[in-house]
């Protein structure tokens, strides 16, 4: 009892030599008043040895646990390669997959988790080192007995050890910040077709930084982005392009592995015949597998090679001829014919009206007049009219016709009309000299 109110003494005067310590540091000017109140009220210091050794005995504490890690530092790193704390290095592990969920362990002994993935020698060296401390454990009678903080920090520099190597950053960063090749590749309008055919190619990567330059097989170049080609002739033909970054200086080349197919297209010219009132119409190109289609003045002639008409009136006829060949290529040609059909008619130019019987009438010669609407007029040279008629037989003797007085000696002026069965119409005019012998 007595022992216990010596320590107690002991505390207390360690306290408040603490508390005059702390009294002293601070930074407030008492009045001498307060100074004298203070120490009045506060018992004398005593220094005290339990607290001497108290104060001394935290700063020797922290100095040696700092040794011990400095050795077991140094003892970890110089183990030997079949210490006893190892931990398996753990091989193509699929971190995406789900995390191990933490399993139920007893309480009574802690013991480090064996995956079943460990190799046979390193799983029986850690059973064994299970075995020794559970025994440990037992022999104590701690049931709770943790794993020592050495072992923990050799697990887990182990553990650390174990994790697979990753790349540096530096190379993944180089790898982010690499520039992009350029895309040459490239799109067409159409892939095949007839010629002459024009074609237009749609690049993937369209800017105005970019450089482009396109080629053909056939000698076309291009820089602009969307050019246009044209092939005119049949054939095969290839396009590439080599396009190029100015900043960077990376180029590309693509070229089409497939070539374009240019077809032939035929050739629809045609020619004309006539006999009489019949036309002929011929192609000048001749070729298996070609399909013909005529028109002619809006009238439609199919899957004939050579076609003949009869045109009997006069006028301009439209015809276009329309081929396609086996590709399907198509081909027209269009001409313009004139019709104009004549009935030649003979009339004389001097006759002599005196009765010998010996050209004293004046009119037209033909035999197809008959068929004919017909009509006859001649005029003197004041415009009078002197003779009219519709009769193709009904010639003119010389005699005034509205007077039947004979017409005075000199020049006259004819005009005849004819009109066919078809609706074609002609007009003639001319002179003729009357002559009277005296």
């Amino acid at each position: 009892m007595n022992e216990d109110k010596k320590m107690k003494e002991h505390e207390d005067s360690s306290f408040e030599s603490k508390l005059r310590d702390w009294v002293n540091d601070l930074d407030y000017e008492y009045q001498p008043d307060d100074w004298a109140r203070l120490e009045k009220d506060l018992p004398p210091k005593a220094p005290s040895a339990p607290s001497v050794i108290k104060s001394s005995f935290w700063p020797w504490a922290a100095a040696v646990v700092f040794l011990a890690g400095v050795i077991a530092t140094i003892l970890y790193i110089d183990r030997p390669e079949d210490s006893s704390v190892t931990t398996p290095l753990v091989e193509n592990t699929d971190f995406s997959q789900d995390p191990i969920q933490p399993k139920a362990i007893d309480d009574s002994v802690s013991t480090p988790v064996v995956t079943p993935e460990q190799d046979e020698p390193l799983g029986q060296e850690s059973g064994s080192r299970t075995e020794s401390v559970a025994e440990a454990a037992a022999s104590t009678g701690d049931k709770s007995t943790p794993p020592s903080p050495s072992a923990e920090k050799s697990l887990s520099s182990a553990s650390h050890e174990a994790k697979p190597i990753e790349e540096p950053v530096a190379d993944q960063e180089i790898e982010k910040t690499a520039p992009k090749p350029p895309d040459a590749r490239f799109s067409l309008s159409l892939a095949s077709g007839c010629a002459p055919l024009y074609l237009n190619v749609y690049p993937i990567e369209q800017a105005d930084s970019i450089r482009y330059r396109w080629e053909t097989s056939d000698g076309q170049v291009s820089k602009q982005i969307l050019p246009e080609f044209h092939f005119q002739e049949p054939g095969e033909y290839t396009i590439k392009l080599v396009l190029s970054y100015p900043i960077s200086g990376l180029t590309a080349e693509y070229e089409l592995s497939t070539p374009i197919e240019v077809y032939p297209a035929p050739t629809a010219e045609f020619t004309v015949l006539r006999d009489e009132f019949y036309y002929s119409f011929t192609p000048q190109e001749v070729k298996e597998a070609h399909q013909f289609t005529w028109f002619i003045h809006g009238d439609k002639r199919e899957g004939l090679y050579q076609m003949e008409e009869q045109l009997v009136r006069n006028g301009l006829y439209l015809v276009s001829l329309q081929v396609s060949n086996a590709f399907g290529c198509k081909s027209e040609s269009t001409d313009t014919l004139e019709v104009r059909i004549i009935h030649p008619v003979y009339m004389g130019n001097a006759f002599t009206p005196d009765g010998d019987g010996e050209n004293d009438v004046f009119g037209p010669v033909a035999d197809y007049l008959q068929e004919m609407e017909y009509l006859l007029e001649i005029y003197s040279r004041n415009g009078g009219l002197v003779f009219r008629s519709q009769d193709p037989n009904e010639h003119w003797n010389g005699f005034v016709q509205s007077t039947q007085q004979p017409a005075s000696e000199g020049f006259y002026i004819w005009k005849i009309y004819t009109e066919d069965r078809y609706g074609n119409r002609q007009e003639r005019a001319g002179d003729v000299f009357l002559f009277r012998h005296q």
